[in-house]
């Protein structure tokens, strides 16, 4: 196992923390500034000094881009407000479209960004482990983590049926009709393995007696340490303070 970097060595509850106190701030600031001046720099910062500010960075870009410009569009286009900012052919961008185009934007990054930082800089293991000890049952912890486990594995799963389509001779490269061709033959062969790896589950599962009500000993013990603590404290005065100051002042 590989050394990790401080963030990723923090307790998985007290980053869970930081993140959602993230996203309500960005959620609840007034205007788009505090989500691409604040919120987005520091997140990439974080990334940074945790070392994946390029693994960070391709998977926000690949998760928000088809979002974010979908959303600008819609917004930007079919605003029922008759103002145009700028037009180009049959394209007229509405004023007041775009400026809602760009504050909800900036409340996706802050939502899925420090999300994403969380997860990108969590083992699963030690987060489940962190749930468990919370007294979340051992069935809905792994339920969790089965569920954030989904979309890899079939990822995964996915390009072992293609590179085995591809061994047999079938083409799955090329243009856009070629690629169609080849994604339904490789459903039925994705949904057998999928079920079939269930199934080695609940019978390794029952092996391990997942099923005994008896207290489980784990063999990595991930313990919160002060600097835990701290942070989640901090974060939830900055997030105290902050809704006192956009709510009350």
């Amino acid at each position: 196992m590989g050394k990790r970097s401080y963030l990723s060595n923090l307790y998985p509850i007290s980053k869970l923390i930081m993140a959602i106190v993230l996203a309500i701030i960005g959620t609840l600031s007034e205007g788009y500034l505090v989500g691409y001046v604040v919120i987005l720099p520091l997140l990439l910062f974080l990334a940074f000094l945790d070392g994946k500010l390029i693994s960070y960075f391709r998977k926000m870009y690949g998760m928000l881009l088809f979002l974010i410009i979908t959303i600008f569009f819609i917004k930007a286009l079919f605003h029922p407000t008759t103002e145009v900012m700028f037009s180009f052919w049959i394209i007229n961008i509405k004023t007041q479209g775009f400026y809602e185009a760009v504050d909800l934007i900036a409340v996706i990054i802050s939502i899925a960004g420090s999300l994403l930082l969380f997860f990108e800089t969590t083992d699963l293991e030690d987060f489940m482990i962190a749930l468990v000890k919370l007294k979340m049952p051992y069935t809905g912890a792994y339920v969790f983590l089965s569920t954030l486990q989904i979309i890899p594995f079939m990822a995964k799963r996915s390009k072992v049926i293609m590179q085995a389509q591809m061994a047999r001779g079938i083409e799955t490269e090329g243009n856009l009709m070629v690629r169609v061709k080849a994604f339904f033959p490789m459903i039925s062969p994705l949904i057998i393995s999928s079920i079939t790896e269930i199934e080695d589950k609940v019978i390794t599962l029952e092996s391990r007696a997942f099923s005994v009500g008896r207290k489980r000993v784990f063999l990595v013990e991930k313990k919160a340490e002060k600097i835990d603590y701290l942070i989640g404290i901090t974060a939830m005065i900055i997030l105290i303070g902050f809704i006192i100051w956009r709510y009350v002042r």
